[in-house]
């Protein structure tokens, strides 16, 4: 008995020396091919999330941009359900004991791809919160995305079914991280540049204020709280204000004068604007007059002027085609604009342009029709500067001003502009503007459309809007969309 417990303490030794090796933090790391230490690859890894986060924090920080409340929720929830989903199929494989040996190849590669899909995730999860830009940790987020879809697939062809559950929900994370990441990045492209706004020479934007503006009814602060002045001319201004019923973002647009008059104008005039129903036409949710005029409708909080431009010209082509949408269906309700720019398209946070402001001008007004003071000079038609000439505005009104707005979005450059007001009308009256393919050679399959929107007598443009529609698509869908199949701008 003795000899054997002498034979059997150097055994007992071995163990526990080895357990105690056992027992250092980086033991539940089975080695990878190559003898690379898996402990090392995730600390790279995660270091490598630093370059884009510096790039978007240090070296080219972007300004704050608007996200709203929901798309918080939404991209904030996509982010962390990736790191959930990542982190549970390494619980899982580790606590059934997959990686007791070796670690195969392909799971190898997606050990430092999970890492970083995991720590940028985070990193945008914050990001989003704090409404911060971060192009490039998106960029890297959706790159990386992309590299973990394809090893995943390969992964799941080449190893045992054992690993089959947490590769497929590897793969399902790294397929949500690319679809999110890359919504992000189209959403960060569409969104305003803060540091130099297009604003209309009409219009002032004023700074946001903790405080209530002075200028926002006291009769509405039942119904709204937290009103914010983001827009202010000569006949209204708007408000950006929560609907205290349902916790909403909403815009009002409450007249600058309050009296019997403009009251029943409002009234008459904004009921055509309630009762149109269009995706690309901002909705609107209520009109009242009491306690005092004003209209509430959905916020939107960027425009077509707040893009950089020019775009390119497929985009610019798309957003046209479905502005020209919106105006079709009004022009079927018997409804013109006649103030079409840029200040008067919003934006939604996935792109699509929405018409706003229908015959505000005229209401506020004193009930004729529009003036020179009416409407914006640069995208004014002929016949709204010189109607003895030209005839009364009508649908082709919309669409020579819809030209201008092409043109400009091709160009970043007005087709007619000068130092006052009498040179601009003549040069609307009279001169011919530059083919857009002579700023922008990649615009010229869309010269004939924009020449024939520009016309100056109405006679010679479009007849109505599906004409100009009709060209848009055809044009669209003969030339080779490079920009639809791109991953990166």
């Amino acid at each position: 008995m003795p000899a054997s417990n002498q034979t059997t303490a150097p055994v007992t030794i071995e163990i526990n020396e080895t357990g105690r090796g056992n027992n250092t933090a980086l033991s539940f790391f089975p080695p990878i091919p190559g003898k690379l230490n898996p402990f090392i690859v995730i600390l790279l890894s995660g270091g490598l999330c630093l370059v884009p986060l510096i790039t978007d924090t240090v070296i080219q920080p972007m300004p704050p941009v608007p996200f709203r409340a929901q798309r918080k929720m939404t991209t904030g929830l996509f982010y962390l359900g990736i790191v959930a989903g990542i982190i549970g199929a390494a619980f899982y494989t580790y606590h059934f004991g997959l990686l007791s040996n070796t670690i195969p190849p392909f799971i190898a590669i997606l050990l430092p791809v999970s890492a970083y899909l995991v720590i940028s995730a985070l990193v945008l999860t914050v990001g989003t919160l704090l409404s911060r830009s971060l192009k490039y940790t998106v960029s890297g987020h959706l790159l990386i995305s992309l590299i973990g879809i394809f090893i995943a697939a390969l992964a799941l062809i080449a190893t045992n079914v054992e690993y089959r559950l947490p590769l497929l929900i590897i793969f399902s994370c790294a397929l949500a991280g690319a679809l999110v990441s890359r919504r992000e990045s189209r959403n960060l492209r569409a969104m305003p540049v803060a540091e130099n706004p297009v604003l209309p020479t009409e219009t002032i934007i004023a700074p946001r204020s903790p405080t209530i503006p002075t200028s926002f009814p006291k009769e509405l602060l039942e119904k709204y709280s937290d009103p914010q002045l983001i827009g202010m001319g000569g006949v209204a201004r708007v408000f950006k204000a929560i609907n205290n019923q349902n916790g909403a973002e909403v815009a009002l647009k409450i007249p600058v004068q309050f009296n019997e008059t403009s009251g029943k104008s409002f009234m008459k005039e904004i009921k055509a604007w309630e009762d149109l129903s269009h995706e690309n036409i901002v909705k609107i949710h209520e009109v009242n007059i009491l306690p005092v005029p004003y209209v509430e409708m959905e916020y939107l909080g960027s425009s077509l002027a707040d893009l950089q431009k020019p775009l390119p010209p497929g985009d610019a082509a798309r957003i046209i085609r479905d502005i020209a949408r919106g105006l079709s269906y009004a022009h079927s309700q018997g409804i013109i604009h006649r103030d079409i720019k840029p200040q008067n398209i919003l934006m939604t946070e996935t792109g699509i342009p929405r018409i706003t402001d229908w015959g505000m001008s005229k209401v506020m007004g004193t009930g004729m029709l529009p003036t020179i003071t009416g409407f914006s000079l640069s995208y004014a038609a002929p016949e709204q500067i010189t109607p003895g000439k030209f005839g009364d505005t009508d649908q082709r009104t919309d669409i020579y001003q819809l030209g201008v707005v092409f043109y400009e979005l091709l160009t970043a450059e007005l087709p007619f502009e000068g130092d006052d007001i009498s040179r601009v009308s003549v040069r609307i009256l009279n001169d011919t503007p530059p083919p857009p393919s002579v700023l922008n050679p990649d615009a010229r399959p869309f010269d004939g459309i924009v020449s024939k929107c520009l016309e100056k007598d109405p006679a010679n443009r479009y007849q109505s809007i599906k004409g100009l529609m009709d060209d848009i698509e055809q044009v669209l869908v003969t030339q080779i969309d490079i920009e639809r199949y791109e991953i990166f701008e």
